[in-house]
């Protein structure tokens, strides 16, 4: 039971919601203007990555032209793995605006924690953001901060690493076409 409904509890948790603005991932009422950088971290085993790619038939040979370069690290974004669907993204403005192209966009999401420790640390915080004092320096904070940016030198060399190995075979699958 429990193992078929992790991806339900994830995809309802991380997917965002856009209807309770003191909830978890509240997605907002507004366009707001997006972050520079995007490290996406706390999905799947300690110290490992997945490239989240949108599931759709129009990207299904893009997607396979991907899962031949990167292999089983592509998964899709509304499998049973540790994807969701995203709503909102950037990379949907992209397949928008250039219909004709071939896009290659994925999210690199490296693993933390057991989904149950972000989950209560995700929870924690947000208690305290909205119920309690909110203060920056509150333990709740910290164990956020420690669930999706361990502080293990290991973890860290083997993120930027992967980060850098998935930066080069992408630059050279573009330059391959």
């Amino acid at each position: 039971m429990l193992k078929h409904g992790m991806p339900v509890l994830r995809r309802a948790v991380a997917g965002g919601q856009f209807v309770k603005p003191k909830g978890l991932f509240y997605g907002g009422s507004e366009l707001e203007e997006g972050s520079r950088i995007d490290v996406h971290t706390g999905l799947g085993s300690y110290g490992d990555y997945r490239l989240l790619v949108e599931a759709t038939k129009e990207r299904a040979q893009v997607n396979q032209l991907m899962r031949n370069t990167f292999g089983e690290r592509v998964q899709l974004l509304d499998s049973q793995g540790i994807a969701y669907k995203v709503r909102g993204a950037l990379f949907s403005m992209y397949y928008r605006l250039f219909p004709r192209s071939e896009v290659y966009f994925a999210g690199q999401e490296f693993g933390t924690f057991h989904p149950f420790r972000v989950l209560a640390a995700l929870r924690a915080e947000n208690c305290w953001h909205h119920y309690g004092a909110g203060t920056l320096d509150h333990p709740s904070n910290r164990k956020l901060r420690e669930v999706f940016c361990p502080n293990d030198e290991k973890w860290r060399e083997a993120v930027l690493q992967q980060g850098r190995d998935v930066f080069v075979r992408a630059c050279a699958l573009a330059f391959k076409k």
